[in-house]
C-alpha cells in the first residue's frame, strides 16, 4: 500500500501537499497518459490496452493460461531465429505503453508537477529550468525556497 507523505522545510513555510511519490500510467491509442490509481492499477492498464489494441485481449488471456504463454514463447524464438519481428508480448506491450509519473518540484520557480523521470525531458513546464527534483530527491537537501533549511518527509497516511 503506497504511503502518503508530507514534505516540508525545517526553516521556512515551504511544504508540498501530502501525496504519494507518484503513480503508474498507461498510454491510450492516441498517446494520452491515463493515470492508473491504486488499487486497481492492473485493471486500468488492461482496460486501456484492450480498447486500443485488439491483440491485447488475447495477450491478457494468455498471461493467465500457461500453455498459451509457452506457445507464444516458442513463436517468439522461431521469429528471432528466422530474422523476423517477434509477435508482440504482454511484457513488451506493457513496457512500451506504461510508465511511472513522479511528483516533482522545480527548484527555480517552485512549481509542482509530475513527469516520467525515465522518459520525459527533465524541464519545468512553467519556467523551462532543468533544475528539477523528484520529491524523494528533495529529502535531506537544502530547501529550494529559503536554502537554509532541509527538506524532511513525514508519512501521514496510506492510500
Amino acid at each position: 500500500m503506497p504511503s502518503i507523505c508530507k514534505y516540508h522545510c525545517t526553516s521556512c513555510d515551504f511544504t508540498v501537499s501530502p501525496r504519494s511519490d507518484g503513480y503508474l500510467y498507461v498510454t491510450d491509442g492516441e498517446g494520452t497518459r491515463i493515470p492508473c490509481l491504486h488499487p486497481g492499477e492492473f485493471r486500468t492498464v488492461q482496460r486501456v490496452l484492450e480498447a486500443s489494441n485488439p491483440e491485447a485481449a488475447k495477450l491478457f488471456a494468455s498471461f493467465i493460461d500457461p500453455y498459451s504463454r509457452w506457445k507464444r514463447g516458442i513463436e517468439t524464438i522461431k521469429a528471432k531465429l528466422q530474422g523476423r519481428e517477434p509477435p508482440i508480448t504482454l511484457e513488451r506491450l506493457m513496457r512500451e505503453r506504461t510508465g511511472f509519473s513522479s511528483y516533482c518540484v522545480c527548484r527555480q520557480c517552485l512549481h509542482e508537477f509530475d513527469i516520467d523521470l525515465r522518459r520525459d525531458e527533465l524541464l519545468c513546464p512553467r519556467c523551462s529550468s532543468g533544475s528539477v527534483s523528484s520529491l524523494r530527491e528533495l529529502i535531506g537537501k537544502s530547501c529550494p525556497q529559503c536554502v537554509l533549511g532541509k527538506i524532511k518527509m513525514k508519512i501521514v497516511g496510506k492510500s
